[in-house]
């Protein structure tokens, strides 16, 4: 097990420029890695693919084939590999993060399935759970800006699980409606 994390990490800073030229077709393979059932290895395999994708542009058909997922098992891999690419260091955002947000709502408010508003709640989650207090207002800059024309149901839901998680509450269903209409 050793060898085969030497392996990657060795491959990804060796080969960083052809395999940023062949994305599609490496990603399509190493997706295997973020949907293992063991935590651990999609953990290594977000952190180690987070150094390739801070890379390159975050486009439409980069979010695409990185967000398209089937289940929710696929939420969670997916969005180990988002939050490593956002998460920067001492509990703050990567100066990528606000790319890859953007890029993300915008996609995500397009999707009819529930995998996709389950991928943003998880991950704003995960970046408020971990990213310092203070510095999470670009975050929320971000998920207003975006979704405030796109989709308020989806801000306000991930709203209420960013209260939920601070304080232990939740932001009633009636404050969340008028909220919705108000915003409409």
């Amino acid at each position: 097990m050793d060898a085969v994390f030497s392996m990657l990490s060795f491959s990804f800073k060796y080969l960083i420029k052809p395999l940023k030229e062949d994305l599609v077709r490496f990603y399509t393979v190493f997706v295997e890695l973020l949907l293992h059932k063991n935590k651990f290895v999609r953990k290594f395999a977000a952190q180690s693919f987070s150094y390739v994708l801070r890379k390159v542009k975050f486009t439409p058909e980069l979010v695409k084939l990185v967000c398209t997922v089937a289940n929710e098992n696929a939420v969670l891999g997916i969005c180990d590999l988002l939050f490593e690419i956002c998460s920067g260091e001492s509990d703050s955002l990567h100066s990528k993060a606000s790319e890859v947000l953007t890029s993300l709502l915008e996609f995500e408010h397009t999707r009819t399935d529930k995998y996709g508003k389950l991928l943003v709640r998880h991950l704003y989650l995960r970046l408020t759970n971990t990213i310092d207090t203070s510095k999470q207002i670009p975050m929320f800059e971000i998920l207003t800006e975006t979704l405030s024309s796109l989709s308020v149901s989806l801000m306000v839901s991930v709203i209420n699980d960013t209260v939920k998680l601070k304080f232990a509450k939740r932001v009633t269903h009636g404050l969340s409606q008028h909220l919705i209409k108000t915003l409409h």
